[in-house]
């Protein structure tokens, strides 16, 4: 759980500029004065989050808390891994 937090100018090489998270839930607050901004990575600029089923969403309102972050392949704010393709 983050809460009051700010995490902003990192840079990753690979994923997750500010959070890299594998198989764990992030829990971030809106309505508080957390922040993920100006991070960089190759993917996720501010967070690169692998969930463990289809069902699982990444639960923070993004627009207020991560935002501005720069990600050179794709996901400048948030980058999840793909969970379900469907082919029509």
């Amino acid at each position: 759980m983050l809460k009051n937090t700010t995490i902003e100018y990192n840079t990753a090489d690979l994923s997750g500029g500010g959070i890299y998270s594998e198989l764990s839930k992030i829990s971030l607050f809106s309505g508080t004065t957390s922040r993920i901004t100006n991070n960089s990575a190759l993917i996720g600029g501010g967070i690169r989050y692998f969930a463990s089923d289809e069902s699982t969403q990444l639960p923070i309102d993004l627009k207020n808390i991560v935002k501005n972050n720069t990600a050179f392949l794709y996901g400048n704010n948030t980058a999840m891994m793909p969970r379900k393709l469907v082919i029509e």
